[in-house]
């Protein structure tokens, strides 16, 4: 595997357990912004490619549960059960309605396929990057 490849693997593998995490640590993962959006968008930017690159390395299992994550997803836009929850600071996070968002059934059904495949992956128990603000209107992911 190639550098461009081992680097859409890993990134796909960050937003799994960003899909797999709590609604809390999904919030701080992905603030300032709509989490919801980032975190859907950033699965179905990378799905694909992930797929793609290793195909013929995923078992049964994992192709199942990746596409079980897109299925849930591709639901809830065409139900209009997707709602967006955009929090830009610590401060809104306890007055947001992120729990009833994310704790949604849809929500949880995408969190526990991500956190499976993530256990097929050998991949849980991991800490999960979050922004920080370097400067104004500037932030970067924590490595």
């Amino acid at each position: 595997m190639g550098d461009h490849e081992k680097y859409i693997s890993e990134r796909f593998i960050e937003i799994i357990r960003q899909l797999a995490a709590g609604a809390l640590e999904q919030v701080k993962s992905e603030m300032p912004g709509c989490i919801t959006c980032d975190l859907l968008v950033d699965f179905e930017s990378w799905y694909e490619d992930f797929i793609k690159i290793n195909t013929s390395t995923l078992s049964e299992k994992q192709m199942y549960l990746l596409n079980e994550i897109n299925r849930v997803f591709d639901e809830m836009l065409k139900d209009d059960a997707f709602k967006c929850l955009y929090i830009y600071s610590e401060e809104e996070i306890k007055q947001s309605n992120y729990k009833e968002i994310l704790e949604s059934v849809n929500w949880r059904t995408i969190r526990s396929l991500a956190n499976d495949l993530l256990i097929t992956l050998g991949e849980e128990n991991k800490k999960l990057q979050q922004f920080v603000q370097i400067s104004d209107n500037v932030w970067r992911k924590t490595e």
